[in-house]
């Protein structure tokens, strides 16, 4: 093996700061989309009605009810 590669190996790859507990992040990242959906879906009901408003609305609790909740369960 050259030296390089040695010293390569030798490091401590140990995360520091905020990705230092990943499930922690992930779950903020996480809420912070929860957070914005919630907010996205309040101001689709500020827009006139229409069949486009109606299915954004829609499609916004779908995510909130089945991918939102998946990605929960896939990061804890």
């Amino acid at each position: 093996m050259t030296e390089d590669l040695k010293k390569l190996e030798s490091l401590n790859y140990k995360p520091t700061g905020v990705i230092a507990n990943p499930n922690t992040a992930h779950a903020k990242i996480i809420d912070e989309i929860a957070d914005l959906l919630a907010k996205a879906n309040e101001k689709m009901y500020e827009l006139p009605i229409h069949p486009i408003r109606s299915k954004a609305i829609e499609e916004i609790d779908m995510f909130q009810k089945t991918t939102l909740f998946e990605l929960r369960k896939a990061f804890e």
